[in-house]
């Protein structure tokens, strides 16, 4: 996990984790006091604020920035990386509005939010911060049967553009990583989802009867 191996290069990581049962193995993994877990759901405004609160307390100079030691002490920065991600639905017409708008809810709006209560932690830091969003391929390589993920993939691929035009006076970079199909759980739930789906939809019309 990313968290855990740059805690272990030196940096002091605040990483936000949906459940609160998964602080105690991370911390455990990191074994190092740079690894702060907070429980978070990214998706109410009122766990962000108590989050942002935490960090602002631990840091009140900002998200400030550790030499890493693992690569040299010249690589000093401080940063957000916005990595929540979920799927759900299928195919368009066998997906729910509530599937659409549940995925829009994390990968998008998440990322907008989360990004907009750190931001002025991260220009406390004048030009020695920046933003890592992590997208997708198919932000740009739309795929049949996870149009809910690609639509909101796509969402979060326009905003990191449009911020990264905003934040050029603060020298904020913004950079999105795009990653292909990799073995994850989010991945293999893929098809899992869409035989779920072709389930209920062929349950529905045998009612309909």
């Amino acid at each position: 996990m990313t968290a855990v191996q740059l805690s272990r290069f030196g940096y002091k990581v605040f990483a936000l984790t949906y459940k609160a049962e998964s602080i105690a193995g991370l911390q455990a993994e990191a074994n190092t006091s740079n690894l702060v877990c907070l429980q978070c759901d990214v998706t109410k405004d009122d766990d962000i604020k108590r989050v942002v609160a935490s960090v602002e307390q631990q840091s009140p100079e900002g998200l400030k920035y550790v030499p890493c030691v693992h690569v040299g002490a010249k690589y000093k920065h401080s940063g957000l990386i916005n990595n929540a991600g979920i799927n759900a639905g299928s195919f368009i017409d066998w997906s729910s509005d509530k599937d659409f708008r549940n995925v829009m809810e994390v990968n998008y709006f998440a990322m907008v939010n989360v990004t907009k209560a750190f931001l002025p932690l991260l220009r406390k830091q004048k030009g020695k911060s920046r933003i890592i969003n992590i997208t997708s391929v198919v932000a740009f390589l739309p795929l049949a049967g996870i149009a809910t993920y690609t639509a909101s993939k796509h969402a979060a691929q326009a905003f990191s553009d449009v911020l990264r035009q905003e934040l050029a006076p603060w020298r904020i970079p913004v950079i999105v990583i795009q990653p292909g199909c990799m073995k994850t759980p989010l991945v293999s739930g893929g098809a899992t989802a869409i035989e779920t789906a072709w389930k209920n939809r062929m349950l529905a019309s045998l009612e309909d009867r």
